[in-house]
């Protein structure tokens, strides 16, 4: 195969995935239309996106102490008004961390289907922002870099992502940034960047381990400074 070929293999694979993902986003914008966006039967059945939590969330972090944000009832009843006319099955319960509450009192200002636009173009952003660091850090061509970033967004995981508007979406700008800190040495500063990965608390015990051993006392102070806040 000469490199000829090879590079317009290349090129039309770039231009597919461009295609791909032009044609995967337009979808999730006909679902919005249809309002089968953040619900919808399938097979006679009610499916309940994620975003409905994360909504629900910015919901009860605005009316702050007045409400206890963790009432299944009350998270129950916000979610039936957002998935309306779909009927849930059962409670979709979010047993996120406060500061996720907090974080979300933003998108309570918008209507749900506009908030779940705002949500996933700054995450897309962000996501956007981490990887270009990472592709200019680690390929020195623009076809590279570029390939980079427009797969990255071709992905099912990402598209998934977005299509569910799920939280994952905000984890890999912060573990980029978490990473990039401990390189440089600047261990405080990596552990108030933990506390944005604090809305998966499952992640904590790795991500904790691993800017302890690294950064010792001044990364747990980072840490719980960023707790604390």
């Amino acid at each position: 195969m000469t490199d000829r070929i090879r590079r317009n293999l290349w090129f039309a694979y770039f231009a597919g995935l461009v295609l791909w993902s032009c044609h995967s986003y337009f979808l999730l914008f006909t679902l919005m239309q249809e309002n089968n966006l953040l619900a919808m039967r399938i097979d006679g059945r009610p499916y309940t996106s994620d975003f409905v939590n994360v909504y629900d969330a910015g919901v009860l972090g605005r009316k702050g102490s007045s409400v206890n944000i963790y009432d299944a009832n009350l998270q129950a009843s916000l979610a039936e008004k957002v998935v309306a006319p779909v009927v849930p099955e059962i409670p979709f319960y979010l047993q996120a961390p406060p500061n996720f509450f907090v974080l979300c009192i933003p998108l309570a200002y918008f209507s749900p289907h506009i908030a779940w636009i705002v949500y996933c173009a700054l995450g897309l952003a962000l996501n956007l922002l981490a990887m270009g660091f990472l592709a200019w850090k680690y390929f020195n061509d623009s076809f590279s870099r570029a390939f980079v970033l427009v797969s990255t967004f071709a992905s099912f995981p990402t598209w998934i992502g977005v299509r569910l508007g799920n939280s994952s979406l905000y984890l890999l700008p912060p573990l980029v940034l978490f990473w990039w800190l401990l390189k440089q040495k600047r261990y405080f500063a990596a552990g108030l960047a933990t506390g944005l990965l604090l809305v998966k608390v499952q992640y904590l015990p790795f991500i904790g381990l691993i800017g302890l051993s690294i950064g010792g006392l001044r990364y747990l102070a980072g840490a719980v400074a960023s707790g604390l806040v």
